[in-house]
């Protein structure tokens, strides 16, 4: 059933509950610490899970009995039949864990339904290994490289993925089974051995920006809202931004499928593209990263990196699954998108320019009256200090390496990186490093707590 997105009612004839009452109804029926822990996480300022070995181990064994207890698991079963050793595999099974921060219950049932949904749009062949983009169409691969669904290449301030996706007509012409592939393997990509993505989760902004009358078919959104729950992925908000207030009787309904813990992080944003920016900064977004114009058109340029990296990383992958016949996903180090105190090293504006660089830069320059007073043996004693700082942030110093993406360094490699900063401080003098961290905006140091 289709409807104009002008209708003020549902497809039933009943007036639609407006999203903000949802929403107030379902914060009205958690308790008072769980809104604020939510409502922290929304707005990226949540603390993260503990993780400990111990935890870790004990959860994994009773994910195992909790998935033995489930005895309607025929797809389940087939992937395992099929290879034990992906089924199996601690990352694999970490993803389903995070997802649910720990809850084994939830945990084992989003599993069988995994299986069950990858079973149905990728059939048997797939169902036991990791999907490629090769294992696309090409029509699908095509559309896909528009870029008009994105990872952005740097974190919010609570180092969650941010993933950008334009809504356009061209999606309305591909059948139902193209959508789902496609969400479907771009969704997972972003998890692909992204462990912070896992502890944090991602944050989704759909730009219902067009000039065009779209349709939408209810049962579409209905599957791809059930999408949600066959995917290790924890949604910590979703921002829907558009210039187009006939879209809320659409989305009203669309907020009525989410399950309470989905439709609390969901947030509708109306008007122009400057007044949805600031309405996405209150949430943590940097206004730079986001690929959206003054006019609201969007950019894919970014994307294109992005794609690039994954194509070499899905290259290894294959050659792995080739040699070892399972898709050894753990074999895979690094990252695409780092996290937002890593220390990036290379040369480059984007990366002279990270959040994390950033950081480096402003520990250096309040630190180095003191580094260059201090002995050889204590300056050491400093640039160990502010490594223990930035990953005291959770940061790391990273560097590309080829397929891998962004792999951390040794400590030794870190601790020079510090040194040489230090040494360029003294040679360039303060007002060279002051003058590029000002042109990088104060507006970046304050939303940042460096204490």
């Amino acid at each position: 059933m289709t409807s104009k997105i002008s209708l003020n009612f549902s497809p039933w004839g009943k007036p639609q509950a407006t999203m903000e009452s949802l929403v107030a109804q379902s914060y009205n029926e958690i308790p008072y610490e769980e809104r604020n822990e939510l409502l922290n996480e929304l707005h990226g300022v949540a603390d993260e899970f503990v993780e400990t070995p111990q935890l870790i181990e004990e959860r994994l064994r009773e994910l195992e009995n909790e998935l033995k207890m489930i005895t309607d698991k025929p797809e389940y079963e087939m992937a395992y039949s099929t290879s034990p050793d992906f089924v199996n595999s601690t990352s694999f099974r970490m993803m389903f864990l995070r997802s649910e921060l720990f809850d084994v219950k939830r945990s084992a049932k989003r599993m069988v339904f995994h299986f069950r949904d990858k079973l149905a749009i990728f059939g048997r062949d797939l169902l036991a290994r990791e999907i490629l983009l090769s294992d696309l169409s090409q029509v699908e691969v095509e559309f896909f490289k528009q870029g008009r669904q994105q990872p952005l290449l740097q974190r919010d301030r609570g180092g969650r993925l941010l993933l950008f996706v334009v809504r356009q007509l061209e999606q309305e012409k591909m059948p139902m089974s193209s959508r789902l592939r496609i969400a479907w393997y771009y969704l997972m990509c972003c998890l692909d051995g992204d462990e912070l993505t896992q502890k944090r989760g991602m944050v989704l902004i759909w730009w219902f920006f067009s000039k065009d009358t779209l349709t939408y078919t209810y049962s579409v959104t209905a599957k791809l809202v059930s999408l949600y729950r066959s995917l290790p992925l924890r949604l910590a908000g979703t921002h829907i931004c558009s210039n187009d207030s006939r879209l809320r009787p659409f989305l009203n309904f669309g907020a009525q499928l989410l399950e309470h813990r989905l439709r609390l992080r969901l947030r509708f944003h109306f008007g122009t593209p400057q007044e949805i920016i600031y309405a996405l900064m209150t949430f943590g977004v940097p206004r730079d990263i986001l690929p959206i114009g003054e006019d609201g058109t969007t950019s894919s340029s970014l994307f294109h990196i992005w794609l690039k990296m994954r194509a070499e990383r899905e290259k290894t992958i294959k050659e792995n699954y080739d040699r070892n016949r399972l898709a050894a996903t753990s074999e895979v180090r690094g990252v695409i998108v780092p996290g937002h105190f890593d220390v990036l090293l290379g040369r480059g504006k984007a990366i002279e320019s990270s959040p994390g660089n950033n950081h480096l830069r402003f520990l250096i320059s309040n630190h180095y009256e003191k580094y260059d007073e201090a002995a050889r043996g204590e300056k050491n004693v400093i640039c160990l200090w502010i490594l223990g700082m930035i990953q005291k942030k959770g940061g790391k110093f990273m560097t590309k390496s080829g397929s891998d993406g962004w792999v951390e360094v040794p400590e030794a490699k870190a601790i020079d990186k510090i040194s040489h900063d230090f040494r360029n401080y003294r040679v360039r003098g303060v007002g060279t490093l002051s003058s590029s961290n000002e042109r990088q905006g104060t507006a970046t140091k304050r939303s940042m707590d460096w204490n």
